[in-house]
């Protein structure tokens, strides 16, 4: 089982590549997943890395490398979304995921995470958040709420999906030539695509074995406590044949990206969902206290750790 960690931990306090190279061998960590913030002056430093056995790169979340020059009220996590209706926007989303594909290739990681898009809607996600830690999941003031954002979100979600499957069959494409995964993650909002059933719509329209699941522990666990998803099952079972990976952090209360074991998840319920193969990456934000990180392989078999 490979195990790996995202530089989203390290890269706000590291000035290059080397220096985060060497913040990161202080946890013992040499296989890496890029996250959206790395700029692309560090991209050929990496690959001499990569090429000298210094690090491995296992997975790279687009965009990778860092987005600049982002649309107004937009940030490098949602700069550009393939589920847009502005067919600029939609372009200008599909070859930026062409050119992290092309990165991933280049450093021989497996895998492409993606964020599929979303169903714009009026109503906020974060509205959402702040109506569960003021009233509760089973408070008819959230029911409500709820239930309003499943009417509205059904009524558009059908487009969206739609212009999803085309940006997607396009991609594919390309990472089946550059001989590259692609991961779907699930999301944190429940206006954000796919939704459970929405994953088995697009793995049949993208009909591809290059494309497959990546699952989110800490996105997974949110959607449970909002009521947006009775367990971690729900999806897991339904799609475990596609999954490629995992994203593992920690959970306190709604807040995520903590490191593993300094929150409220019971990681046990994951492991049958191990196999061979499978990409595990901590992916842990910086208000993880570095004594937690280093503690947290220790939850997961590392003992087949990939060194080459």
């Amino acid at each position: 089982m490979t195990i790996g960690i995202s530089t989203a931990y390290f890269i706000d306090h590291s000035k290059s590549w080397d220096i985060l190279l060497k913040n990161a061998k202080k946890f013992d960590f040499d296989n890496f997943e890029l996250s959206v913030e790395t700029p692309a002056a560090w991209l050929p430093v990496i690959k001499k890395s990569v090429m000298d056995g210094k690090a491995r790169v296992l997975s790279i979340h687009n965009y990778c490398p860092k987005l600049e020059n982002l649309p107004k009220e937009r940030n490098i996590f949602n700069g550009y979304l393939l589920t847009s209706e502005d067919k600029e926007e939609r372009k200008n989303a599909i070859d930026f995921t062409k050119k992290t594909i092309g990165v991933a290739s280049e450093l021989w990681a497996s895998t492409v995470i993606i964020h599929v898009g979303e169903v714009t809607l009026d109503l906020s996600g974060r509205s959402f958040v702040r109506y569960l830690e003021d009233f509760g999941v089973n408070s008819r003031f959230y029911q409500a709420h709820l239930e309003e954002l499943r009417k509205t979100r059904a009524t558009s979600a059908e487009r969206y999906l739609l212009t999803a499957i085309t940006s997607l069959k396009e991609i594919v494409t390309y990472a089946e030539d550059k001989n590259v995964n692609i991961g779907l993650e699930n999301r944190f909002f429940y206006h954000e695509i796919p939704l459970l059933d929405e994953f088995g719509v697009i793995f049949s329209e993208v009909n591809s074995k290059n494309i497959g699941f990546w699952y989110d522990v800490g996105h997974g666990e949110i959607f449970v406590r909002m009521g947006f998803m009775t367990s971690h099952k729900q999806l897991l079972e339904t799609y475990k044949d596609k999954i490629l990976g995992f994203h593992l952090h920690d959970v306190r209360g709604l807040k995520d990206h903590w490191a593993p074991g300094e929150g409220e998840l019971d990681y046990s319920q994951f492991e049958e969902y191990f196999s061979p193969g499978t990409l595990k990456i901590i992916e842990s934000h910086p208000h993880s206290s570095s004594n937690a990180l280093k503690k947290s392989p220790l939850l997961f078999n590392v003992k087949d750790r990939i060194k080459d």
